[in-house]
């Protein structure tokens, strides 16, 4: 019978897994259309009271997890992403003024950020298991 080719030259491309809460995702249209997620990193330090970091994944590329209480995305594990952090630049009228400082990091930092909590166990939450 025929023979089928296989025309893919490309070598497999390594990819990190995120894994991250459904509290930390907000849904968002972008400009050109397409559905987005605004994922937030919480600050490492619980006494660090400044405004959470982000970084923008399209909504195609999360999924939820099995247990449905959590949310995973693959990405490059040698490329860059660009998160947003927002500071205050000044007041006016008695209101802060916010921008945005854009820092880009590699997706490596990222998963280090993203899921700090799993080096530190004193971080992670603590449930109580009723004894039966």
């Amino acid at each position: 019978m025929s023979e089928q080719k296989n025309y893919r030259t490309e070598d497999k491309i390594e990819e990190i897994t995120l894994h991250f809460g459904k509290g930390t995702v907000e849904p968002f249209t972008a400009k050109d259309g397409r559905e987005m997620l605004k994922i937030v990193i919480p600050n490492a330090d619980p006494n660090d009271h400044s405004p959470w970091s982000s970084f923008v994944l399209p909504a195609k590329a999360v999924h939820e997890n099995k247990f449905g209480k959590g949310l995973w995305a693959k990405i490059p594990a040698d490329g860059s992403t660009t998160i947003t952090t927002p500071f205050v630049a000044g007041q006016e009228d008695g209101k802060n003024i916010w921008k945005d400082e854009k820092t880009t990091i590699s997706n490596r930092d990222l998963k280090a950020r993203v899921e700090f909590y799993k080096k530190d166990l004193d971080l992670m939450p603590k449930y109580d298991i009723p004894v039966i």
